[in-house]
């Protein structure tokens, strides 16, 4: 019977929502491979100077280090359809090199492939021998657990693994399998937490024990640190081990992908890649991640040439290490713990080192320090307003006048001007702001609807909000026992909180000093004493209603347009429930503006300039990019739609050629083929932008006018912690913080 052939990432699409990430498009085997930069990355292998590249879809690709074009060897994980069978071809999750060869490994059954010769000649031969895979899968009782492989390598003949599996809890696997006769054993060594090649038999093994931390603070996890010490795999003995010492506040729990090449050894240390001198223990920086401290704990890499590949669901970057550019030492950047517009800095400028400060002090006397220091000098630093005091640093002289640089001046001609004069001052520009958060209350609308409620029904002040929920018990929560009031049911710490931000940026607006002595406070005290927060479920205990719908929510993001979805796993309908403090003011919106200045001391101006240029055109484009920007009022697609507009359209054509050459046993499938390709695409275009054009208008005309801007003020935070735990009155409460506040104002 005639066969149809489907790459598995095809068949996915057509059986899954419209939302699934677009597969990658590739070219005809042995030709340049086109295909996602993003696309996700299941394996590579190493053999030689070459990788070798297993995607998600299928596509193996090769290629060297210094190069990015790929070419297509060929595609694997293909379904056959014989009939009303659906069946695959060849599966293959895993990837590595032996004796020259290129191997595929089916981790679930232990079935082996030869993908490719020496000669690198892709011909995949399925071999007799099958590997016992036991260690790569875990029983856990009510359902089986693969292993989210880390290490793959071959040394002698033994293939190693090391990787982690997810239960209860986080667990570290290692073993070896015998690659002459499928044998499998598993090590047991506690702490092994990854492996790399070495020699005399012996591999390399990174050590850490994460059970032996000390959680009770967070000095506990600096002070476990992790190793890399030589393991004997027949005995299970460790050799020579070395202590890695880290700037990073969290000890060896960021460190990560070891990797090595004869006597080098390489590992993320937090966003920095470190050099082990295997022979003298030297450390060194070999290159900087431009990543985060955490995110090589989700990576993997392989060490090629020189270079050190990182890959996982994101896609693969590749890091020369050890360049002659670290020598002049990183452009450090403050503030930022690896957001996606610094991510791309480093793609699109491998050639500037740039390190992230792993400090988050909001001192300022540490920050002026760090900025005239001729060791590891802040040259960016990204400043929340409410954080710190930047009008002070400006003062003061430590944020660069960027007024005279077009390159900057340019990109903000239309950028929101309340937002832009918070880094304006006697005309020079001081600053650019580069993130807006905002948070309202807000009324989840498939909720209001059960409850026969419209938006006339709700609250439109602090006041009104507290009254409501005085009596949400008798008047709606009684008959509705499976609908929640607020997200979250540890309600009363939560919700203090929004009102008591909600009174400070009213005194804000006012132009007041920030007082708690006030009618107004004193009014807003007395309606949240009526509250009895045993009505609500989950008492004190911290917790998320999620399984519930809420008919309202304390922290709406007003700033972010992405669509999320509620417990059914439907779109949210979700609408922004702006308060006035009392009724009869104004309405407004808590708003934290992030900023980013350069240090006028930096030894990196054109690198820092660089940087800032590459972070505004880079903003996150369901949010910044919008909301900063008063002309971006375009509506914005969904990353998928354009790949698979064209994946749609591709098989709805080559199906309607088919059908007129087709004999007539066939018609009915292909025409029911059609009618299935047709219908994808009508709901893709219904589901086209992430953002609408409408969306947009409704946030430039409803939600940027109330906005409220934080400014810096000193931690008043724990002020109320009496009050919060019951023991003391509102009024000892109010004269306390009072009391504080003005001798904090004095101290600054």
């Amino acid at each position: 019977m005639k066969k149809r052939l489907i790459a598995v990432a095809m068949s996915i699409m057509m059986m899954m929502s419209v939302s699934m990430p677009a597969v990658a498009v590739s070219a005809e085997t042995g030709s340049h491979f086109v295909g996602s930069e993003n696309r996700f990355v299941q394996s590579v292998a190493v053999i030689g100077a070459q990788l070798y590249i297993l995607d998600i879809d299928g596509n193996i690709t090769t290629r060297t280090a210094p190069s990015r074009d790929e070419t297509l060897l060929g595609i694997v994980n293909q379904y056959v359809m014989d009939g009303d069978e659906l069946t695959m071809d060849v599966l293959i999750s895993q990837l590595f090199g032996y004796e020259g060869k290129l191997y595929g490994l089916n981790a679930d059954d232990g079935t082996l492939f030869v993908l490719a010769n020496e000669l690198g000649e892709y011909a995949p031969v399925r071999q007799d021998l099958v590997l016992d895979a036991s260690g790569l899968s875990y029983d856990m009782g009510e359902y089986s657990s693969m292993l989210n492989i880390k290490n793959l390598f071959t040394q002698d003949t033994w293939l190693y693994y090391t990787g982690e599996l997810y239960g209860e809890g986080q667990e570290y696997k290692a073993g070896r399998i015998s690659l002459e006769t499928g044998e499998h054993k598993a090590f047991s060594s506690v702490g092994l937490k990854e492996l790399a090649p070495y020699k005399d038999g012996n591999v390399l093994a990174l050590i850490f024990d994460e059970n032996a931390t000390n959680t009770s603070s967070l000095s506990g996890y600096a002070e476990n640190l992790a190793q890399i010490a030589v393991f004997n795999p027949q005995n299970e003995s460790l050799q020579n081990p070395i202590v890695l010492e880290t700037d990073t506040t969290m000890g060896g729990l960021y460190t990560s992908n070891l990797c090595s090449a004869g006597d080098q050894a390489y590992y993320f240390d937090g966003a920095r890649i470190k050099g082990l001198d295997l022979e003298t223990g030297d450390i060194r920086i070999s290159a900087y991640t431009g990543d985060g401290e955490y995110s090589g704990m989700s990576l993997k890499s392989c060490y090629v040439d020189g270079y050190l590949f990182s890959y996982d669901y994101y896609g693969m970057t590749s890091r020369k290490l050890d360049h002659d550019n670290l020598k002049d030492g990183a452009l450090v950047i403050f503030g930022d713990g690896g957001s996606e517009p610094h991510k791309t800095f480093s793609k699109n400028y491998p050639d500037i080192p740039v390190d992230l400060s792993s400090s988050n002090s909001t001192d300022l006397d540490f920050l002026t320090q760090a900025m005239i220091s001729e060791n590891q000098m802040l040259d960016v630093l990204v400043l929340n307003l409410s954080n710190y005091p930047v009008d002070k640093l400006m003062e003061k002289g430590y944020c660069l006048d960027l007024s005279g640089y077009p390159e900057i001046t340019s990109r903000i001609e239309t950028m929101d001007s309340q937002l832009l004069d918070t880094m304006i001052v006697d005309g020079k520009l001081y600053g650019v702001p580069v993130g807006l958060y905002a948070t309202s209350f807000a009324v989840n609308m498939k909720t209001l609807d059960e409850l026969e409620l419209t938006m006339d029904d709700m609250p439109t002040s602090v006041l009104e909000l507290l009254d409501f929920v005085v009596n949400w018990t008798q008047d709606y929560g009684d008959e509705h026992p499976d609908i929640e009031l607020f997200e979250f049911t540890l309600m009363k710490d939560i919700f203090f909180s929004n009102i008591l931000s909600q009174y400070n940026i009213y005194m804000r607006q006012k132009g007041e000093q920030l007082s708690y002595d006030t009618p107004e406070f004193r009014q807003i005290m007395d309606a949240f004493e009526q509250i009895d927060f045993r009505e609500f479920s989950g008492g004190d205990d911290a917790d998320f209603s999620w399984g519930h719908e809420s008919l309202f929510l304390m922290s709406h993001s007003v700033a972010n347009f992405q669509t999320f979805a509620s417990p059914d796993g439907s779109n949210q309908r979700i609408e922004p429930m702006p308060l006035s403090l009392l009724g009869g003011d104004d309405r407004l919106i808590d708003a934290a503006v992030t900023v980013m200045v350069i240090n006028p001391k930096t030894k990196r101006l054109e690198q820092s300039l660089t940087y800032l240029t590459n972070y505004l055109d880079n903003l996150f484009i369901y949010a910044e990019h919008i909301t900063l920007f008063t002309d971006h009022n375009d509506p914005v697609e969904t990353q998928d739609y354009q790949a698979n507009f064209k994946v749609y359209s591709d098989l709805l054509a080559d199906t309607k050629q088919r059908l007129t050459s087709a004999t007539q046993e066939y018609h009915a499938m292909l025409k029911a083929d059609i009618e299935m390709y047709e219908n994808d695409l009508a709901l893709l275009e219904e589901n086209r932008y992430e953002v609408t054009a409408q969306e947009i208008l409704t946030y430039r005309e409803s939600i940027a006018p109330l906005l409220c801007i934080q400014q810096y003020q000193a931690n008043y935070g724990n002020l109320f912690t009496k009050y919060m735990d019951g023991t003391s009155t509102v009024d000892e409460m109010i004269k306390d913080a009072d009391a504080r506040l003005r001798m904090m104002e004095l101290e600054e």
